[in-house]
């Protein structure tokens, strides 16, 4: 997800990487390594255990999913036998309704609205009827019932704000991200239907059927008051501008609005509080705490006498990588006291400075794949919040520790098709617009991990795609300290269990193959990129997104296969354009493109 300051999201978003750490058998000790390599495996492995398989005709028809867990989610021993069964079937039950329903991308609306089939077919006819409902009630002059549509507007708009909300995630495929739009899209909605519940009032009166009533008026117009600026200051161009006053704003206003609404009479909104207060106090007051300073047990050795956190502050480096990228790291499991960071590729997780602003969380996607041994992000100067961070990295582009404390709070989000299950897709294209690079990394090194590590020969072709400005972004966020020196590991995969692991210079390519598009720069030879990257790069061009997935379609064709993943993060123009090729390839080639797009802001 980057887009935070809004626009300082570490995916990309959604919403910024390099170094990552590999494990010396020979030391014990962990080494930093400063470059950033597409593939980069470990000795972790897991198997999955899959109960279903895709089947059926392609009907031609491009899908994008929700965002949420997959089956790859389910880890042996943290289920009861029977309840990781039941768990299987409905996450297998929920992405077939996705991939055949409810995931179904529309022409214009999905490209450009992020509306699909199950939007028209659910969420859509809902806001009708309770629009269409208040407006009767309205008309009939009827106040008291008319006072109910707002109330479960309200009611909506807080449940979708809930982070960690795991029915949501897992019987609809819901992310926070997701819900988001949801929560945005029903604020706008409850606005209208408490405007219509003030109509039916002002009617009322004006035909003598209701007597002054002080109180509900005056509550009602503050709580309607706030929410109207409520919506008019969480405007996009407010968010990214000034996120500071955004959130205060938000904060002071939503106050006005639970307060009054209740003294209103629509405390059937409290409902909708209770989960959000809850989820915001596991959130707070122990998941982030834990992060910083650790738990206190240990699964390994019980109770502990000296606490030690993950992401304790003497854990965390950070290095400048240009002028405007920061890379931030730290173990993914802890030598001393095994605290661990679990996530899953393609997630996100939120950053706050409580130096900078105990207020300010921005979502930054997690660049390292889960099977590293550092947890990695690289983040982009694009507002206030991230030039500050960039202004604490230290000058001389050397690695050091954060000199203050940070506060991590996920990871959430999830991609929304199911790569993690290898009966569905053997082909996958990863396309990326500059530092919307990170997820796509993660995601490569992952799928590389899975093909090879774990043998997983369902995994027949990923092409990855990453489109830079100009030759510094890209060697920026490939080279060692930001310098002439570059890792040999970005395009070899070596793993600590194989003295020698397949690289891009042989039977890797038959799988793997990457396309570098610098749009604004012209060839160097005095100063190359790095070893094997300047071969693949094309200089004032970029890709013809139409002919790669076609070209990814026939392969796939002609495996026997009716779907290819298509993974993007980007500009918006480049979703579009992926989005809107998928569509009409799908209906053209009579495959399913399935896309999942990852977002800059939320």
């Amino acid at each position: 997800m980057p887009d935070s300051d809004d626009d300082d999201a570490s995916f990309s978003h959604k919403q910024y990487y390099v170094p990552v750490l590999e494990a010396s058998e020979s030391s014990g000790h962990i080494l930093s390594q400063r470059s950033m390599p597409i593939l980069a495996d470990s000795q972790r492995s897991f198997r999955y255990e899959w109960d279903d398989a895709e089947t059926g005709i392609a009907t031609g028809m491009a899908t994008t999913h929700l965002n949420g867990m997959s089956m790859g989610d389910l880890q042996d021993g943290e289920w009861t036998p029977w309840l990781q069964r039941l768990k299987r079937k409905c996450v297998a039950l929920r992405w077939q309704l996705s991939r055949r329903l409810f995931g179904v991308p529309l022409p214009l609306f999905t490209s450009h609205f992020e509306l699909k089939l199950g939007d028209m077919l659910l969420t859509f006819p809902v806001i009708t009827v309770l629009i269409a409902h208040a407006m009767r009630l309205a008309l009939q002059r009827n106040v008291l019932a008319s006072g109910a549509p707002p109330t479960i507007g309200l009611l909506l708009v807080f449940l979708l704000v809930v982070r960690n909300n795991s029915i949501q995630l897992a019987l609809l495929g819901l992310s926070f991200e997701r819900a988001l739009f949801y929560h945005k899209l029903f604020a706008g909605v409850t606005v209208i239907l408490a405007g219509l519940h003030g109509m039916a009032y002002l009617l009322a009166r004006q035909h003598g059927e209701l007597p002054h009533q002080r109180t509900k008026a005056t509550t009602g117009l503050v709580a309607f008051v706030a929410m109207v600026a409520m919506l008019l200051l969480s405007t996009g161009f407010i968010r990214r501008r000034f996120f500071d006053f955004f959130v205060r704003a938000h904060w002071l206003l939503f106050i006005f609005v639970l307060v009054y609404a209740v003294i209103h009479g629509a405390t059937l909104a409290l409902l909708g509080i209770i989960p959000w207060a809850l989820d915001m106090l596991f959130r707070l007051a122990y998941r982030v705490p834990v992060y910083a300073q650790g738990s206190a047990f240990n699964g390994h050795r019980g109770l502990k006498t000296g606490r030690k956190g993950v992401i304790e502050r003497n854990q965390v480096t950070i290095v400048k990588l240009a002028s405007d990228i920061v890379h931030i790291q730290f173990p993914r499991v802890r030598a001393d006291t095994n605290e661990s960071f679990r996530y899953r590729t393609g997630q996100y997780v939120f950053l706050c400075i409580p130096a900078f602003s105990t207020l300010e969380w921005h979502p930054f996607t997690i660049s390292s794949s889960p099977d590293e041994d550092a947890v990695t992000f690289h983040i982009k100067a694009i507002g206030d919040w991230t030039r500050k961070v960039l202004d604490i990295a230290p000058k001389d582009g050397l690695e050091g520790k954060l000199p203050m404390e940070i506060l991590v709070d996920g990871p959430y989000g999830g991609l929304s098709i199911d790569i993690y299950n290898p009966a569905i897709y053997s082909h996958f294209v990863l396309l990326s617009g500059g530092i919307g690079v990170t997820p796509m990394r993660s995601i490569t090194t992952w799928l590389h991990h899975e093909c090879y590590n774990r043998k997983r020969d369902a995994i027949q072709r990923v092409k990855f795609v990453w489109v830079v400005r100009d030759r510094e972004n890209l060697k920026a966020l490939i080279a060692e300290e930001a310098t002439e020196k570059v890792s040999d590991e970005f395009f070899i995969a070596e793993s600590p269990r194989k003295p020698q692991s397949p690289s891009f210079r042989d039977s890797v390519t038959d799988k793997f193959s990457f396309d570098f598009y610098v749009t604004q720069s012209e060839p160097d030879a005095e100063a190359p990129v790095a070893r094997d990257v300047d071969k693949r790069l094309k200089y004032g061009a970029r890709p013809e997104i139409g002919q790669i997935l076609r070209e990814m379609g026939n392969e796939a064709k002609q495996c026997g296969k009716i779907r290819v993943a298509v993974l993007v993060c980007g500009p918006k123009e480049m979703m579009r354009e992926t989005i809107a090729t998928s569509v009409r390839l799908s209906l053209e080639m009579k495959l399913h493109f399935d896309v999942h797009s990852e977002r800059f802001g939320f």
